[in-house]
């Protein structure tokens, strides 16, 4: 569903197949590597570009990402009807050889899979993907995304 809110939207396709990453395995005991490979490509049966163009993906790794303010944007479980988005939010780290990055943005359960948005120079692109939320006793949870560069070439 393209443009949801609220039980409206502005356009609807079918899924015709599920790609997931390289080397994905959702019973990996390494919860960090299995995090890493957490994303998947979905073919729809229609173009929904000429209402909800798709937005380039950055392909930019981890590292490059730190220090980098992005905006995320989801459905999360507090809101699950409602496109919430969190502007100013930081890339604080990467973590695992540059494949995940740390980010402070609000995101809680139902926003996986929502991507963490890149405004450089006049344009949007996709610098990342929400795969988890990792608490932490006493402070604020931290968000853990998959950069762009792991998934640019098969969004394309």
């Amino acid at each position: 569903l393209a443009g949801y809110d609220r039980g409206d939207f502005l356009a609807h396709a079918g899924v015709t197949a599920i790609h997931p990453a390289p080397g994905y395995a959702h019973r990996d005991r390494d919860a960090l590597r299995r995090t890493g490979n957490d994303w998947a490509v979905v073919t729809l049966d229609s173009d929904l570009s000429p209402v909800a163009a798709p937005l380039p993906v950055a392909a930019l790794d981890a590292a490059s990402l730190a220090g980098r303010r992005v905006a995320q944007a989801g459905y999360s479980k507090d809101k699950a009807h409602v496109l919430s988005v969190h502007r100013g939010c930081r890339v604080t780290a990467a973590v695992r050889d540059a494949r995940l990055a740390v980010h402070d943005c609000d995101a809680v359960g139902g926003d996986s899979g929502s991507p963490l948005l890149l405004f450089e120079g006049g344009r949007v692109r996709v610098a990342a993907m929400h795969v988890a939320t990792r608490a932490r006793k006493g402070r604020d949870s931290l968000g853990i995304a998959v950069p762009g560069a792991s998934f640019a070439a098969a969004a394309r």
